[in-house]
């Protein structure tokens, strides 16, 4: 579940769960699906504002030609060319043609369309579950969306704003934007070095260092403990040779300023008492994947108890979940700690501070 840019595409690593299935309307959930190959049908897909066209798009505005552009398959890629007067554009810019990747937005008309795969709408809907549902985020989410596309191409740094630790939250947006194969490295330097585990991603204690580790992959700073020779590492990720993606998680926005970015800003949970059994739920949905246990492993109990005992952030949600799951699919504590990949000792000192749900055998 990553997002995928053209030099992607042209490296050859792009898989079919990356391919452009529908278009959207930015800050709305007004969808266009696309036909998919093998479909009959591909070829010269008209869009406009006039009825015969294979996707009609009504235009607040009128700007929308009655036979605004084409589309076809092309490469293994869709490719959007211009048929009208008043133009399409990508990033801002006028373009004649645009070879479509996910997450491309493009502009025709009055409106901005977005490039849809089964990667980026998973991705929005966790972006979703970090922002809120209701109506008026989606333009959040869109936003964010945009926040992370610059940051996969290194255009901008990944800013995240909010009063809880953020680190996790960057975690998880790294592991499903940019892939949980690529080394995700923080530089906290009051901290020592130390190795990941499953709690706690790989730190370094001098942004250099840090910044080597996370070659292919993100370095994450705090910017409240950013190490001293931060603006080495700033003058090294402007290098063209530069293969790192800089996240940053700050209080407020006005802490990363000079970083030029459009932040991320997570809502506190207490805002958001209506959305929390659901929350819950889709992180319930994920242990579930995760460890590959029966979906009946997540009982109400369970759902009543992490709300009332594990929900003071989202990350909390996250572990109370997970180990919820792995104890109830367990014969006792050693087989769930082993689910978990977790020391036993660890588990058992969880659990000893809780009264969990369920009865857990040693």
């Amino acid at each position: 579940m990553t997002v995928s840019t053209k030099t992607d595409i042209a490296a050859g690593e792009w898989s079919i769960d990356d391919r452009v299935m529908q278009l959207r309307e930015w800050g709305t959930d007004n969808i266009h699906l696309l036909p998919q190959p093998p479909e009959v049908g591909l070829a010269n897909l008209s869009i406009g504002s006039a009825e015969v066209c294979s996707l009609q798009i009504h235009d607040p505005s009128g700007r929308v030609s009655r036979l605004h552009a084409s589309l076809d398959h092309h490469s293994g890629g869709l490719l959007l060319r211009d048929l009208s007067k008043n133009g399409i554009r990508l990033n801002g810019a006028r373009c004649s043609q645009i070879e479509l990747v996910a997450g491309d937005e493009f502009g025709i008309g009055g409106l901005t369309l977005i490039a849809e795969s089964r990667c980026s709408v998973a991705l929005r809907g966790f972006l979703a579950r970090l922002l809120g549902w209701r109506n008026e985020r989606i333009a959040v989410v869109d936003h964010a969306l945009r926040s992370i596309r610059m940051a996969a191409t290194r255009r901008t740094a990944l800013v995240l704003c909010g009063h809880d630790d953020l680190v996790p939250i960057a975690r998880a947006i790294h592991r499903r934007a940019f892939g949980a194969d690529r080394p995700f490295i923080v530089c906290d330097p009051r901290r020592r070095r130390s190795q990941a585990t499953v709690r706690s991603p790989e730190n370094y204690d001098t942004g250099m260092s840090a910044f080597a580790a996370a070659t292919g992959g993100s370095l994450c700073m705090r910017s409240l403990r950013l190490p001293k020779d931060f603006r080495t590492v700033i003058a090294a990720l402007r290098a063209q040779s530069a293969q790192v993606r800089l996240v940053i998680c700050a209080q407020t926005a006005e802490q990363c300023e000079e970083q030029l970015a459009l932040p991320i800003t997570i809502p506190p949970l207490d805002t958001r008492a209506d959305e929390i059994d659901r929350i819950i739920a889709e992180y319930a949905e994920d242990a579930i994947a995760e460890l590959g246990t029966p979906r009946t492993g997540f009982l109400p109990a369970d759902r009543d108890w992490v709300q009332m005992h594990s929900a003071s952030s989202l990350p909390d949600i996250e572990k109370g979940t997970l180990r919820l799951v792995a104890i109830r699919a367990s014969r006792n504590l050693s087989a769930a700690a082993a689910r978990l990949d977790m020391a036993p000792v660890s588990l058992s000192r969880w659990i000893g501070r809780r009264k969990l749900p369920m009865r857990v055998k040693p």
